[in-house]
């Protein structure tokens, strides 16, 4: 599993286990905001374990024990593209941020 891969990697357990993808959103906080202010979701896949329960694969920050997930109604449809510049960079600050070198 990769970081900031949640849908390959919940595809590929998808593939080797069996598990089904559940496809939705991860909601984070703002914390540089007063508690409760500001949220943001980023969409964000996971796998169902046969009796229900969901299990996310996706490294997160050790900062991070636990991350809410909301399924999607409509199932957050993503067309798979090639990252434009300014997308990569983002993924670049986004894992910076998360995973900072030690």
């Amino acid at each position: 599993s990769y970081p900031l891969q949640s849908f390959s990697n919940a595809v590929r357990i998808e593939k080797a286990a069996g598990l089904p993808v559940v496809r939705g959103w991860a909601v984070f906080e703002h914390l540089d905001l007063a508690v409760s202010e500001a949220f943001v979701a980023e969409r964000y896949w996971w796998n169902a374990l046969p009796d229900g329960r969901w299990v996310d694969f996706t490294p997160r920050p050790q900062a991070w024990p636990e991350l809410v997930l909301a399924e999607a109604v409509d199932g957050a449809p993503k067309v798979q593209t090639t990252l434009a510049t300014s997308e990569l960079e983002l993924a670049h600050l986004l894992l910076e941020q998360r995973f900072p070198a030690s």
